[in-house]
C-alpha cells in the first residue's frame, strides 16, 4: 500500500513537472485553462468552481521575461537619451559639418578682414607738386612773405596758410625754400628756391 501511495506520488509530481515544462517553452496561454486548452480539453467541461479560477486567472496580466536584452528602438528626436540609445552617429556627423561650414565661413572672414586691412596700410600714393615756385616777395620792414606760383596754367601769389587747388597748403615760407603739405596723403613737401626752374 505504501508502495502504491509513493508511485501515484511520483506519477503526479512527473505529471506536473511535464505541464511546468510544456507551459514554461510553448509560448501559449497561462494557467490552467491553457493547459485544458491546450491538452484537447475544453474549459466548458470544467467544474464551475474550476472554470472560474481559470477566467481569473486569464485576466491577469501576462508578464513575459523573454525580451529583456532587446533595447527600445532609438527616438528620432532631439531629446535622445545617450545613456540609453548611444550617441546618435548622423547628429555627431551634422555637427561636424556644421562646425567644419562654421570654421570656413571664419578663415573666409578673417582673410576679408586682412585684405581690408592691407589696402588701410598699404603705402599712399607719393604725391608731387606740379607747379613751379615762379618768386619771392616780401614787403619793406619784414612783413608776412607771398610767394608766386605758376599752378594750374595760372600764376598765383599765395601766402602761407593759403592753399593751392585744394591739394596742397602752403606751411612756411623762407628765404632760400617754400615748404608745402600735400593734404591727400599729410606729407611735406620742399621746394628749394635756388633748384626751381
Amino acid at each position: 500500500m505504501a508502495n502504491r501511495r509513493v508511485w501515484i506520488l511520483l506519477a503526479v509530481l512527473a505529471v506536473l513537472a511535464i505541464a511546468n515544462v510544456w507551459v514554461q517553452f510553448s509560448g501559449g496561454g497561462s494557467g490552467v485553462a491553457a493547459l485544458f486548452e491546450n491538452s484537447g480539453g475544453d474549459a466548458a467541461d470544467l467544474p464551475p468552481d474550476v472554470r472560474r479560477k481559470a477566467d481569473a486567472l486569464e485576466q491577469l496580466p501576462r508578464l513575459s521575461f523573454r525580451n529583456n536584452d532587446v533595447r527600445p528602438e532609438a527616438e528620432p528626436t532631439a531629446g535622445r537619451n545617450p545613456f540609453l540609445f548611444g550617441v546618435d552617429r548622423r547628429k555627431q556627423e551634422a555637427d561636424r559639418r556644421r562646425m567644419a561650414e562654421l570654421e570656413q565661413t571664419r578663415k573666409q572672414m578673417e582673410a576679408a578682414r586682412a585684405a581690408r586691412e592691407e589696402e588701410k596700410t598699404a603705402e599712399p600714393e607719393v604725391e608731387t607738386f606740379d607747379g613751379k615756385v615762379v618768386g619771392l616777395m616780401r614787403k619793406h620792414g619784414g612783413g608776412d612773405a607771398m610767394v608766386s606760383v605758376w599752378f594750374d596754367n595760372e600764376i598765383r601769389v599765395v601766402r602761407q596758410g593759403e592753399t593751392l587747388g585744394g591739394r596742397f597748403r602752403v606751411i612756411a615760407i623762407e628765404d632760400a625754400r617754400v615748404r608745402l603739405l600735400a593734404l591727400r596723403s599729410n606729407r611735406e613737401i620742399v621746394i628749394d628756391l635756388e633748384d626751381s626752374p
